[in-house]
């Protein structure tokens, strides 16, 4: 998958097609394990070489959602909110940096599509 800066792209919206809850996992930091495991159950998060991730039916699919929509929007992880952006702190390819940084609250990330 090759990604691009943010900024060659007008706009973007959910076309609630599913397709990120299916095909990807889902990385949560160690808060967001805690807390969807306190408000879901322990057997809603995942563990992989101390990394977490959301659950996943047989199928390969998050087991949040349902009908193409996820089911805890609320409380939903980073990595879904802000999909299907990817956020570094060093830029993948130093000719398309300037498109891809992004400054927040003072410090720099390079976001790409």
């Amino acid at each position: 998958m090759k990604l691009a800066p943010w900024r060659l792209y007008k706009s973007w919206s959910c076309l609630l097609c599913g397709d990120c809850c299916k095909r990807y996992m889902v990385p949560l930091s160690k808060i967001e394990a805690k807390r969807i495991k306190r408000l879901f159950g322990e057997d809603k998060v995942m563990k992989i070489r101390d990394r977490y991730f959301l659950a996943r039916r047989e199928d390969g699919s998050c087991v949040f959602l349902r009908d193409n929509i996820c089911i805890i929007q609320e409380y939903k992880p980073l990595a879904c909110k802000i999909w299907p952006f990817y956020v570094y702190r060093r830029p993948l390819r130093d000719y398309d940096k300037r498109l891809a940084a992004f400054t927040y609250n003072g410090e720099v990330f390079y976001v790409y599509v």
